[in-house]
């Protein structure tokens, strides 16, 4: 099931893959935090934690109330400052996965994409600036009818302080179609003559299987079980194309599960 998030600024975003399931670095991360290894392990351990295993301790660290992280000795300071400043922000992670993964008990959250694209796109960045620069197409974009219905829901939303007409229209299949023609298929309409459009389109695309793979990665660590993606609006449509297409994987559309009536 992929549920998909109000908004399209996804590289401020941080993706999390909720799961059924434990690991060794959970554990590992778990002992950590919870202060059941001796002070020499726990030391070696703490760049663990505060590298490949960050994630599974920021899902650690706010089972601790303010109190029991003051108390603790064993996260440095600076780490300890870093995984306050990850609880209080407001996006996804925080708001959603960590209160749904506390709920149900469970001990972490998976990271699923690197945003290895910036460094990729840093080959065409120079000749890309040059193309968009005053193109008619892309600064048409934004102005799109599907961005301006969105804008239109989530203002509506906001004044009654209910978001879940948002949530049902951004996981809605028209919505899907038409941010994908919207912001992703104007680069087959460009045809710039660098070929910086199709460019960047590829590495969208490529960005977006290497984050299914990852996906399948973990869910085939836990054959029968169910998997939550939280994801931006811009990478569902490719996520559940590419996913729906594996063995032993179902996609469950979330939208009727929210409660509310179809997008219309």
């Amino acid at each position: 099931m992929t549920l998909t998030i109000p908004s399209i600024h996804y590289l401020a975003l941080l993706p999390v893959l909720i799961l059924f399931g434990a690991s060794l670095a959970l554990l590992i991360a778990t002992a950590l935090v919870r202060g059941r290894l001796g002070a020499r392990v726990a030391s070696a351990v703490t760049v663990l934690a505060s590298l490949a295993a960050f994630v599974v301790t920021f899902i650690q660290w706010s089972y601790l109330d303010a109190p029991a992280r003051k108390a603790q000795k064993v996260i440095p300071a600076d780490l300890a400052e870093q995984l306050d400043s990850q609880l209080a922000q407001v996006n996804e992670v925080p708001a959603i996965a960590v209160r749904l993964a506390r709920a149900l008990g469970l001990e972490t959250l998976e990271p699923v994409d690197d945003f290895e694209d910036p460094d990729a796109y840093a080959v065409i960045d120079a000749q890309l600036e040059k193309d968009f620069n005053g193109n008619a197409q892309l600064a048409a974009v934004s102005k799109a009818p599907v961005y301006l219905e969105k804008a239109s829901r989530l203002q509506e939303c906001t004044r009654t302080g209910d978001l879940l007409p948002v949530f049902a229209l951004l996981n809605s299949s028209r919505f899907a179609a038409a941010d994908v023609d919207a912001q992703w298929g104007v680069f087959l309409r460009t045809h710039f003559a660098s070929g910086t459009d199709r460019t960047r389109l590829g590495l969208w695309e490529n960005r977006n299987l290497k984050i299914a793979a990852r996906i399948r990665a973990v869910a085939a660590l836990h054959p029968g079980g169910r998997v939550l993606v939280i994801y931006g609006a811009a990478h569902r449509p490719f996520l559940e194309a590419y996913l729906s297409k594996m063995a032993d994987i179902d996609v469950v559309e979330v939208e009727p599960m929210l409660g509310v009536p179809p997008a219309p």
